[in-house]
């Protein structure tokens, strides 16, 4: 199997380093195809993602390294669709990444060994790298919610992808989506991230991504033991502002062998428990926890203001 490991950055050179240097340390660097996608700069970003820039130039410790710089701001969104879209014009998988993710050894592993057995099962739809915080005796799982921190799929259901998104971009207009079977399966935040993408609040490719899993019915691979930690809280990241809600439990850990199901099936015990984390009822307490901390209590105060200021210019 073709694969590449396709890395997004922009104009966060410290934690892209973080990136860079977990992902040069992972099992399986030395053998593999880097292309990075940069964005084109703005006015006000210019210097920062010519500094990023000339970073890039001096990675090493992969087989085969690509640099692609954008001569247009194209933003995270349309970054990524044509992105992965061009990678997997030539390569028959690929591992997606952003440059606020710190990966752990053998992420590489996990997700090159999904990629491959998984690719004749059409169901499964895609493989994510990061794990919510839940316990399981297995070394993997599956839920149909995909997620978007260090995630991998095929030509074949990219394309798919592609060519459905008329069609999930109709329904997103016209809301008739069906929210029990959306939230059941999905979560309850999707009707209010497909919401913000109907109004023009948010520009998000992997809304678009959820929505067409649930409309093939399609399954996400996920292992126990997160193979990610998020680094873009704290008010860089596109979509990731204040501090991170969701745990990543046993972050670099690789104890479990792992082990792949033959017959992708979504166990509704731990659907529960994951759908929990998505749930407004967590991310009410959640934010109540936080009043704790001063940290917390600065963020609250931010977005309440920002909730204010949003009503009255509306």
């Amino acid at each position: 199997m073709k694969l590449a490991i396709c890395l997004f950055v922009y104009n966060r050179l410290d934690n892209l380093k973080k990136t860079v240097e977990s992902l040069s340390k992972a099992e399986l660097a030395s053998s593999s195809h880097l292309i990075i996608y940069s964005d084109g700069y703005t006015a006000l970003s210019k210097d920062d993602v010519l500094i990023v820039r000339k970073y890039l130039r001096t990675i090493k410790c992969f087989r085969k390294i690509e640099i692609i710089e954008r001569n247009t701001n194209l933003g995270l969104m349309k970054s990524i669709l044509a992105g992965v879209t061009e990678t997997l014009s030539r390569h028959d998988a690929i591992i997606v990444l952003e440059d606020d993710l710190e990966v752990s050894k053998d992420f590489l592993s996990f997700m090159n060994d999904a990629l491959v057995f998984y690719a004749p099962e059409n169901s499964v739809k895609s493989v994510s790298g990061y794990s919510i915080g839940i316990k399981e005796e297995a070394s993997s799982y599956f839920l149909h919610r995909p997620h978007s921190w260090g995630w991998g799929t095929w030509r074949d259901r990219w394309n798919e992808f592609i060519e459905l998104n008329p069609e999930i971009q109709s329904i997103i207009k016209n809301k008739t989506l069906d929210k029990k079977s959306l939230t059941t399966n999905m979560g309850q935040d999707v009707i209010r991230m497909i919401r913000q993408l109907r109004d023009g609040r948010i520009s998000s490719w992997y809304t678009l991504w959820i929505i067409y899993h649930h409309l093939t019915n399609g399954l996400s691979l996920y292992p126990t033991s997160s193979k990610i930690l998020n680094l873009g809280y704290g008010g860089q990241g596109t979509h990731c502002e204040g501090i991170n809600p969701f745990p990543s439990y046993n972050y670099r850990a690789s104890s479990k062998p792992l082990s792949l199901s033959v017959e992708p099936l979504v166990n509704e015990r731990t659907l529960k428990k994951v759908n929990y984390f998505y749930s407004n009822r967590y991310k009410l307490i959640f934010r109540i926890q936080q009043l704790t901390s001063h940290q917390g209590r600065n963020f609250l105060y931010r977005d309440i203001m920002k909730r204010i200021i949003n009503i009255l210019q509306s």
